[in-house]
């Protein structure tokens, strides 16, 4: 992102839907910052001083989750903004999904970032996020977001990004009754070690604002 945000407190709002009818949800907090060196970038900086002297990132780390809606084509439109009672804008990005491509597990994007001053549009950075539609039915959804810490906010859900085991959630029928809360529990199955997050219904994870 551009030097002069370095060290200001953003957030993303992500909307999703159309202007006027559209439901939103905002990211944690992420303090805009340059990232540490690695010796070969130590070594860059010094081939490339001023390139590396503009590298600034902010790491929002957040799934919003979104109830899906019956649109042929879906909008999701994004504003980076600085801490504050006002929240101003410093930066927006859109991107449209037709209803198609909503319903393949799991894609990725990297937006470029169009700075929001009255001095014309210019690209501010570039905003990387992961979209995954899931189907299921209510009494899931809501074990879902009760086992991993979802909390609710305006139209929609957020949590931050978490390592989840693969496997696979049952109910304790045993346990379960009109009286007692159902009981949710992992059923592991073996497979390849690897790192899933799950999304909800529609999510804008792993989110994360760069230099362009």
């Amino acid at each position: 992102m551009n030097r002069q945000l370095l060290g200001n407190r953003l957030k993303v709002r992500v909307k999703y839907g159309d202007p006027g009818v559209s439901i939103h949800c905002d990211t944690a907090e992420a303090v805009a910052s340059a990232p540490a060196p690695s010796p070969a970038a130590r070594y860059a900086h010094r081939l490339h001083r001023d390139q590396s002297e503009h590298h600034v990132e902010a790491k929002f780390g957040t799934t919003c989750i979104f109830h899906g809606q019956r649109y042929t084509e879906n909008l999701l439109r994004f504003q980076v903004m600085r801490h504050g009672l006002l929240g101003r804008s410093v930066a927006r990005a859109e991107l449209r999904v037709s209803a198609l491509n909503m319903l393949s597990t799991w894609s990725e994007y990297k937006m470029q970032l169009e700075g929001t001053s009255l001095k014309g549009s210019h690209i501010l950075g570039q905003l990387d996020i992961a979209l995954e539609t899931r189907v299921m039915p209510k009494g899931e959804l809501r074990q879902y977001l009760s086992l991993l810490g979802a909390q609710h906010q305006q139209e929609a859900f957020f949590m931050g990004i978490l390592p989840v085991t693969e496997g696979e959630v049952t109910q304790d029928e045993a346990s379960s009754s009109a009286d007692d809360e159902a009981i949710v529990k992992g059923q592991y199955i073996t497979a390849p070690p690897k790192v899933r997050r799950f999304m909800g219904c529609i999510s804008c994870g792993r989110q994360e604002a760069s230099e362009a």
